[in-house]
């Protein structure tokens, strides 16, 4: 499987993500422990 790397830009209000290397579309979390709890999820659904 190859390496899945992710950029995660954190502001006051939002996670910004993005997928290197992929066509996968880009992601935005709230900056709270709910959106948190959702970044490591649809992380962890990445492979």
């Amino acid at each position: 499987m190859p390496e899945i790397i992710i950029g995660v830009d954190l502001s006051k209000d939002f996670l910004d993500t993005a997928v290197a290397n992929t066509n996968r579309p880009a992601a935005r979390f709230a900056n709270n422990p709910e959106g948190i709890a959702k970044l490591v999820a649809w992380a962890n659904a990445l492979g």
